[in-house]
């Protein structure tokens, strides 16, 4: 055992904060391989995780991403996988930003993506992961809106220490803000590796907003059973906004079980909110299924007047022709 997987094991066993945990890790091991300057732009090139995702810079035109070159000075930047990829690339480039040695911007973006800068870009070359993860590491820091890019550069990183760094500030109870960054990554690039633990913050941790971003997560990763996992979550939160926001995440992953799913909470559900919630998930399934599950309630009349008055607002806000069509026979039939 190395001394970063030691101290590791000690901040789970001991339930260290990330922060903690970062500077023991600043402090005691220094990353002797990445020998940075004080200023400027610096990039290397490190192994990248099993499918990560081939990241660059897009701008929306209209429902579509168009690859552009990413601007490392421009101070927001539009960056995510990229929908002309040739599968998930072998390395990571990181691009770290110091100013007087503190860091102040960090991307990892596939290698093959285009960049620019006004300033030269210093090349380390070939970086270990586990160095790289670790000098990453030593800048999360609570309530920095760095952290989050950081916590994402150290997702794509091969290897277990990269793994674990999400875990272990996932689990840090004193910082909301990260912990929701390292669920939102662990979702997004390490869903299979780390599914139990996103499980067990989704049904078992006792912050509510941990929970629904945990079901946030899961919905947008690739967990085989995330539909079931959000209908029990539905089902048994204590509170009112998780049990709405299940049913809002369940619909957006498409799952063929999603209306039966949400007809039966409607059914059993006690909260009028929730009830509501519920109903605005079924106009947010794709095409048909909106339109078809929406009428289902309107034509049952044990539906209820609210929930057939909900059913009939979310119709009217289809604009399919097929939601057209069905309100057109409603009012003949007036």
């Amino acid at each position: 055992m190395n001394q970063i997987e030691f101290f590791l094991q000690q901040a789970a066993r001991l339930k260290l904060g990330a922060g903690l945990l970062a500077l023991l890790i600043s402090q005691v091991i220094p990353a002797a391989a990445l020998e940075l300057p004080e200023n400027g732009w610096v990039k290397w090139r490190t192994d990248a995780v099993a499918d990560a995702p081939s990241w660059c810079c897009f701008d929306w035109q209209g429902d579509q991403a168009m690859p552009r070159v990413c601007d490392l000075d421009s101070r927001h930047i539009n960056y995510g996988d990229g929908q002309d990829s040739d599968g998930s690339p072998e390395n990571m480039q990181v691009y770290a930003l110091l100013e007087n040695g503190v860091l102040q911007k960090v991307r990892a973006l596939t290698p093959a993506c285009p960049v620019k800068s006004d300033q030269p870009v210093t090349d380390l070359g070939r970086v270990a992961a586990d160095d790289s993860v670790q000098w990453l590491a030593a800048h999360i820091s609570p309530r920095s809106n760095i952290s989050t890019h950081v916590l994402a550069a150290i997702a794509v990183h091969s290897g277990d220490q990269a793994r674990d760094i999400l875990v272990n500030t996932a689990g840090d109870e004193d910082n909301l803000d990260n912990r929701k960054h390292a669920v939102f990554w662990m979702g997004q690039v390490r869903a299979l590796e780390t599914a139990d633990e996103l499980r067990r913050i989704m049904f078992n941790d006792r912050n509510a907003k941990l929970r629904e971003h945990a079901a946030f997560s899961i919905s947008q990763s690739v967990i085989s059973d995330r539909a079931a996992a959000l209908i029990r979550l539905g089902k048994t939160d204590q509170d009112a906004k998780v049990r709405s926001q299940a049913w809002f995440w369940l619909a957006q992953t498409k799952a063929p079980e999603s209306e039966a799913a949400i007809f039966a909470a409607l059914q059993t559900e006690s909260s009028s909110q929730v009830k509501k919630q519920a109903i605005f998930a079924l106009s947010q399934l794709p095409g048909e299924r909106a339109v078809k599950a929406l009428a289902s309630i309107l034509e049952n009349q044990q539906s209820g007047h609210e929930a057939r008055k909900q059913a009939l607002f979310w119709l009217a806000q289809d604009e399919s022709e097929l939601a057209f069509e069905y309100i057109d026979e409603l009012l003949a039939a007036e």
